[in-house]
């Protein structure tokens, strides 16, 4: 994140929600640099209302249980990218609402109600206990388990768990999803990529598993030479 070296020149690419994008390219090309640019808003013009959930295949090991990791990773999503992509949403609205017509009470009802919408989402209840333990429960991880106690693919699940705690992220970063997944989390992890495709949110994957993106990604974009 700290290289000046530009990722992109001139490049364009327009992603549609409920599309699976597989980032294909050279090896050393960047593309994993690419998506954690993408994440921490280091793209310039890239929108800064979208919430983006990026999900590395690196790994930690802590001494914590599978369910405080989770935890924590939620809220580290929800203080960097959910309430500052919300804020943007509110920003937006409030600059369409001083720009409308006030005899147009229908379209400033709708804004009005959108805002509201979006502050009530922001003031959500943020103890996640007990949907983090049943995600957890879903992609077969016991949640009382020591995090160093399981598998590289155990950990691997527990980081994918986060792409279905938060599901209403606008844009989903996988980099390298499939690294250490045995068949059963292999299944899991297409369960994830349809489930986000369902709440109609984009998803980027990079991959080497040729398999798994000719299955789910519904696009593919080629990066090679800093162009899209």
């Amino acid at each position: 994140l700290g290289s000046k070296t530009p990722l992109l020149e001139n490049a364009h690419v327009k992603l549609l929600p409920g599309h699976v994008y597989g980032l294909t390219g050279p090896n050393g090309c960047g593309k994993s640099s690419l998506l954690r640019r993408v994440a921490f808003n280091k793209i310039a013009g890239f929108p800064p209302h979208l919430s983006k959930l990026y999900i590395s295949n690196e790994e930690s090991v802590e001494h914590t249980t599978a369910l405080e990791c989770l935890k924590d990773l939620y809220k580290v999503y929800n203080e960097t990218q959910w309430q500052a992509a919300g804020n943007a949403k509110l920003d937006d609205l409030q600059q369409q609402l001083d720009e409308i017509d006030f005899d147009d009470s229908d379209a400033m009802q709708e804004l009005t109600e959108a805002m509201e919408a979006i502050e009530l989402q922001l003031d959500r209840d943020e103890d996640v206990a007990q949907k983090a333990a049943q995600v957890l429960e879903f992609m077969g991880i016991d949640s009382d388990s020591s995090l160093c106690s399981l598998s590289p693919g155990q950990r691997t699940k527990v980081r994918l768990s986060l792409a279905l705690l938060c599901e209403s992220t606008d844009l989903l970063l996988l980099d390298e999803p499939t690294h250490h997944l045995d068949i059963p989390g292999l299944l899991k992890l297409r369960q994830v990529v349809e489930h986000a495709q369902a709440q109609q949110t984009i998803v980027v994957l990079v991959s080497h598993d040729c398999d798994f993106l000719n299955d789910k990604c519904t696009d593919m974009v080629e990066f090679d030479n800093r162009k899209l």
